[in-house]
């Protein structure tokens, strides 16, 4: 079977067996960067776990009601954003806070040089540093960079033009070598 999102969308709103292959297809496209999304934005893995399905629903429920999906990686990643906005609203700032340690697997206290960090050890807590103070621009960069999103796609993710979206992304990258500034010793250690 094609794993093509369009693809995917088209069975899912057909119904019967193509409906549960789509899902299952979708899903194994997305769940695991549903999941990342959501763990970033400072959710539990079990909430992480709870708003991926959730939003499975969501998605699935729009196109029962008919949903226009006119760029599919677009549309299927603003369901996520829409299930995490309302998920966010009923829950209290203190229940998904995430300590810096949470995001690279470090715990709290550890010192991370003891263990012996190294290059890629130094860019994710870095980056996880990154987006902890801009979670959007996070965002976007990986969007942009793994997902290979256009800025048109992310402009329409963050509700901004092309221009400016590309402005965001640029302001966004010079931000994140900042942080990754510090990894510099561990590149030239490494060559």
């Amino acid at each position: 079977m094609s794993t093509d999102e369009a693809d995917c969308l088209r069975r899912i709103a057909s119904g019967g067996a193509p409906r549960r292959q789509g899902i299952a297809d979708l899903y194994a496209l997305y769940a695991v960067r549903f999941r990342g999304y959501f763990r970033r934005r400072g959710a539990s893995p079990a909430d992480a776990d709870e708003l991926c399905q959730d939003s499975f629903v969501r998605l699935v429920r729009a196109l029962d009601r008919g949903a226009r999906v006119e760029q599919p990686r677009a549309w299927i990643w603003s369901v996520a954003q829409s299930q995490w906005l309302d998920w966010r609203r009923k829950t209290t700032p203190a229940a998904v806070a995430v300590a810096a340690g949470d995001w690279d697997g470090t715990e709290p206290g550890e010192d991370p040089t003891a263990r012996g960090v190294h290059l890629d050890d130094c860019v994710r807590r870095q980056f996880a540093a990154y987006s902890a103070t801009d979670p959007a621009g996070a965002q976007a960069l990986l969007w942009a960079s793994v997902e290979q999103f256009t800025a048109p796609e992310i402009g329409e993710l963050l509700g901004r033009s092309p221009g400016a979206t590309r402005q965001f992304l640029s302001e966004a990258r010079k931000r994140v070598r900042d942080y990754l500034s510090v990894c510099r010793e561990w590149l030239d250690a490494s060559s």
